[in-house]
């Protein structure tokens, strides 16, 4: 799971799951086998979003009792404000969010507790300084 931020720009790759239309959260994935942390999200992100991403570390982590996995916390840069090509369906949408629209909670995002909540506002404030 990640932040990808529009390089140059302070804005925030969200995306609504297509299952569950009811919040925005990070872009998200599984790990192949045989693959390193940043080519699985390197790949996860243009799977889901069509954006290539670069410049990709390694973030925080949490347990992820729905799944029995540890969620992966990582960051990138796109320069792709918009799409590059077609994409898996996972996603209903995806959109560009600003600073000020995710601490004014005008986005429904992940719930708090939420690695994906803590990595999105932890960005958003970090903008605001």
């Amino acid at each position: 799971i990640g932040i990808v931020e529009l390089r140059g720009e302070d804005r925030l790759l969200l995306g609504m799951n297509a299952a569950r239309q009811t919040r925005f959260s990070l872009i998200a994935g599984y790990v192949s086998h045989g693959e390193s942390l940043e080519e699985a999200f390197e790949r996860e992100v243009f799977e889901e979003a069509a954006r290539r991403v670069s410049e990709i570390s390694y973030v925080a982590s949490q347990p992820w009792p729905v799944s029995g996995s540890l969620m992966l916390g990582m960051r990138g840069v796109t320069e792709d404000e918009l799409p590059q090509g077609e994409t898996d369906g996972e996603l209903s949408q995806t959109i560009w969010a600003s600073p000020l629209e995710i601490i004014d909670n005008k986005i429904p995002l992940a719930p708090p507790g939420s690695i994906a909540h803590d990595m999105i506002h932890a960005w958003a404030r970090s903008k605001q300084q």
